[in-house]
């Protein structure tokens, strides 16, 4: 269907999950319009297939949306593809989208959907992982992958991100080159910020090299680590660390609670929002019981509700997660908390009736036998959040055999983007 030269007009119908407009082709096949809205007309090229869907881009807008919005950067196809239409809008679609999941997928409706959305849009990411391109004159930039493709975009900044990480991106930027590293050499950076204003930073690299000196640790910049990363594995991982300099953990406070957590840990994104979600999960848990946490990370849900149960058990399968959250128990002077180090559905024997369970999985959801030990064993409550209303309408479709919705409610953790949080409040069903 490629044919560069030959342009179509089509409509967006509706914005589906992942973001992405649906629409359909001259001959009726199924295709996904990025920066379309609703009702818009557009003009497009034909593309070829990714993962067996066609997704466009228009040339052309012939009829705007009266809800389009000019987005306030270039790359936002890259970073956040919902800069183009209002931020009321963009809240009502998130709404739709969940909604039409958990009818389709989770079989049942719930009309009074609500979105927490914070009146902050941009500089909000306490987090940016940053790829390398290179221009015709041979100079590194910073640079995004565009969507969709394998193709990188140079890049000045994110305006999703805090003041303080595009500072220091472009310093350690600077230094790159003054180095003389090659695009060959580069895997990605990594820049995290606390609300305090600090930064540590991770450069990994694809070859193992050592230097003289590494970038200056002045303000906000207070750690950074020199990486090498596999070349094996695409994704950024931290093979072994080459170099280090400076403070290598970010101190961050979440409802009383002080979290410690290094560049490699999970940690949320949108603090402000979290401890929003963070509050509607405290009302929901019963205080004369105790409380299991899977899928803990540091420790961020589980730990803040410690003073308000008996005790508080986080499951967590990842090594530097699960230590981070030791520390924060006994920096914090928890005495009735305790973190395990274990895939979820390896240490399922530890959900019981007695025990409130709180899940915050990954996009891909609940392991089958997490549900599997949930229904065999029935705790009268389960607490799950989510960042895939997808995987979460399955797994409640799969729960509904024991247990009723008594509070469902949306957040939006990551405004101007596809992406949507939720929070779903289980109660046993009585028998």
């Amino acid at each position: 269907m490629e044919n560069k030269d030959i342009s179509i007009e089509l409509q967006a119908e509706k914005l589906v999950y992942g973001g992405a407009a649906l629409t359909h082709l001259p001959d009726g096949k199924v295709a996904m319009l990025w920066n379309a809205l609703p009702g818009e007309k557009v003009v497009v090229s034909p593309a070829k297939k990714r993962r067996g869907v066609y997704e466009l881009w228009p040339k052309e807008i012939i009829t705007p949306s009266t809800h389009r919005q000019q987005p306030n950067e270039e790359h936002f196809g890259s970073c956040s593809p919902w800069q183009v239409m209002d931020y009321a809008y963009e809240n009502e679609q998130k709404v739709a989208i969940a909604q039409e999941a958990f009818q389709r997928i989770g079989k049942f409706d719930w009309p009074e959907l609500t979105v927490y959305a914070p009146e902050e849009r941009f500089s909000y990411r306490n987090k940016i992982e940053f790829s390398f391109y290179v221009d015709d004159a041979d100079e590194l930039h910073l640079a995004f992958f565009h969507r969709g493709t394998k193709q990188l975009r140079p890049i000045e900044g994110c305006n999703l991100a805090t003041p303080a990480i595009n500072e220091v991106a472009h310093r350690i930027l600077q230094w790159v080159r003054s180095q003389k590293l090659q695009k060959r050499n580069l895997k990605s950076l990594i820049v995290r910020s606390n609300r305090a204003g600090q930064v540590i930073a991770a450069l990994l690299l694809k070859d193992k090299l050592e230097f003289d000196g590494l970038p200056p640790l002045e303000a906000p910049l207070i750690g950074f680590q020199l990486v090498y990363s596999t070349h094996k594995s695409p994704a950024s991982v931290f093979t072994e660390v080459l170099q280090e300099e400076g403070i290598l953990e970010l101190a961050e406070e979440v409802a009383g609670v002080r979290f410690s957590y290094s560049i490699e840990s999970f940690f949320q994104v949108y603090i402000a929002v979290f401890e929003q979600a963070l509050q509607a999960i405290a009302q929901h848990v019963p205080t004369d019981t105790p409380l299991l946490d899977f899928y803990s990370g540091v420790g961020s849900i589980g730990l803040p509700l410690a003073g308000h149960v008996p005790s508080v058990t986080l499951v967590e399968s990842n090594q530097a997660a699960v230590e981070a959250a030791s520390q924060n128990i006994a920096a914090n002077s928890i005495t009735n908390a305790a973190a395990h180090c274990s895939p979820a559905e390896k240490i399922v024997e530890l959900i019981d009736s007695k025990h409130t369970l709180i899940v915050d999985p990954p996009r891909a959801g609940l392991h089958q036998k997490v549900v599997d030990r949930i229904l065999e064993v029935k705790p009268e409550d389960v607490i799950y959040l989510s960042c895939n209303v997808s995987t979460q309408a399955r797994d409640l479709e799969l729960l509904s055999k024991a247990y009723d919705i008594s509070h469902l409610q949306l957040f939006n953790f990551f405004p101007g983007t596809p992406h949507i949080e939720s929070l779903a409040v289980l109660k046993r069903r009585p028998v």
